[in-house]
């Protein structure tokens, strides 16, 4: 997805993945020219204490070597998020065409230490409205934000085994890379997968790059 980003962008800005706290990042930081000026894009949806933490370290850090830095608004943030959300979930459902009427969507959000017995009640309170907003999409079905952990089985636990339940990780809009927690797996669970190559969603991060750099053609 990156790779696409940055040919879409056409050298308007150049987008580079790390993740937070790595080396990785660690030794590129270092390796920055003198003064140089960034601009930060989180991925996860809700941010968590410990990410809170890592980037309030980086900024830290770009500043103490004289850097500036901005940061681009999470893509969950933006009007447009619950369209490419939505349309994720409707070719997923058009791939798996399940024999049973959908009733259930679950999506997972990575596990937060301090999350990990489940949210808190701010946190809950932004899954309620996530969950609302993309329920008029789907008006049928329940959907649910759930921390991917042992927290989640009461919700997996109160639908019928009799039917499906579509599932995926919105986190994890750069590759098909997250599992689902070995305590969660059930016969009547269909992934979802592709996120990462949605066009929407490099629509949406290509505008908020160009709106955020004020590069747009």
């Amino acid at each position: 997805m990156v790779q696409e980003l940055n040919r879409i962008l056409a050298g308007d800005a150049r987008c580079t993945l790390y993740r937070l706290g790595s080396e990785e990042l660690t030794e590129a930081c270092a390796r920055l020219a003198p003064k140089s000026e960034l601009y930060l894009l989180p991925t996860s949806v809700l941010p968590s204490k410990l990410e809170m933490e890592q980037l309030k370290a980086l900024t830290d850090n770009l500043s103490q070597h004289r850097h500036t830095h901005h940061f681009i608004e999470r893509a969950s943030t933006q009007v447009e998020w619950f369209d490419v959300v939505a349309t994720w979930i409707r070719a997923n459902l058009l791939q798996h065409n399940p024999s049973n009427e959908l009733q259930h969507i679950v999506l997972f959000v990575r596990r937060h230490l301090e999350h990990w017995r489940g949210f808190d009640a701010k946190t809950d309170k932004q899954c309620f409205l996530l969950s609302k907003e993309l329920q008029q999409h789907f008006p049928t079905c329940s959907i649910h934000f759930l921390v991917n952990g042992p927290s989640a089985l009461p919700v997996i636990n109160s639908f019928s085994e009799t039917q499906p339940v579509l599932y995926g990780f919105v986190d994890d809009i750069c590759g098909d890379q997250d599992t689902l927690n070995q305590t969660l797996p059930r016969e009547n669970l269909l992934k979802m997968t592709g996120m990462h190559d949605s066009r929407l969603l490099i629509r949406l991060l290509r505008k908020q790059i160009w709106n955020t750099t004020g590069t747009a053609p």
